[in-house]
């Protein structure tokens, strides 16, 4: 079924003089519809808000709201719209070092490090119980030559004997992440705590 927009798209201000309004009420309500439509225009008018692929008109919602008494909503971007800035790498990096140092008691000398992009990768696969990162790929095999403790590359023979072969089992791997051997860096926020591991191993 077609959105009547006609129908559904009216003034906010038709919607509102229903009922008795202060002439005040009725001049904020004009101005939230001049800004409305503003922004609207700017938006629809952008040309690089949205994907020229992407046809504004087939977004919508799956689920009906009642927005009656709701005052403020807002939007989740991770993953969908929002485009981060290399800054918020080196953001988090600060943050976090700051916290081991402050709450944890971490050596002092920590915060003269600083993030170097290229450190860290999403998807990595932490060994917990030896501090080793590595990659591990979608069959559970541990890629040799990229097993790291700090910044100091760990020999393969020694992966081999540490783990008894390349291949793990889902025992050690876990499901989704979940088990107290191996953890995974999955997002690109965690891609300067790896940074700052490597840091703090080395």
């Amino acid at each position: 079924m077609l959105f009547n927009r006609t129908k559904y798209f009216r003034f906010i201000s038709e919607i509102f003089l229903q009922q008795r309004r202060s002439y005040t009420e009725i001049r904020q309500l004009e101005e939230l519809q001049r800004l409305y439509d503003l922004l609207k225009h700017e938006s629809l008018s952008s040309t690089h808000g949205y994907s020229k692929k992407m046809d504004p008109n087939g977004i919508f919602s799956n689920n009906e709201l009642d927005l009656q008494k709701i005052k403020v909503y807002g939007f989740d971007f991770d993953y969908t719209l929002a485009r981060y800035k290399p800054a918020l790498h080196s953001l988090i990096y600060d943050n976090a070092k700051t916290f081991l140092v402050k709450n944890l008691r971490y050596p002092d000398q920590l915060m003269n490090f600083c993030f170097r992009p290229g450190m860290g990768a999403r998807g990595l696969h932490l060994d917990i119980k030896r501090g080793w990162l590595m990659k591990v790929d979608s069959y559970h095999n541990i890629q040799l030559g990229t097993v790291y403790r700090g910044m100091n590359a760990i020999p393969d023979d020694e992966v081999i004997a540490a783990h008894h072969g390349t291949k793990l089992s889902v025992d050690v791997v876990g499901y989704l992440g979940r088990t107290t051997n191996m953890f995974q860096f999955v997002d690109i926020f965690s891609i300067p705590e790896i940074t700052l591991l490597r840091d703090v191993t080395q």
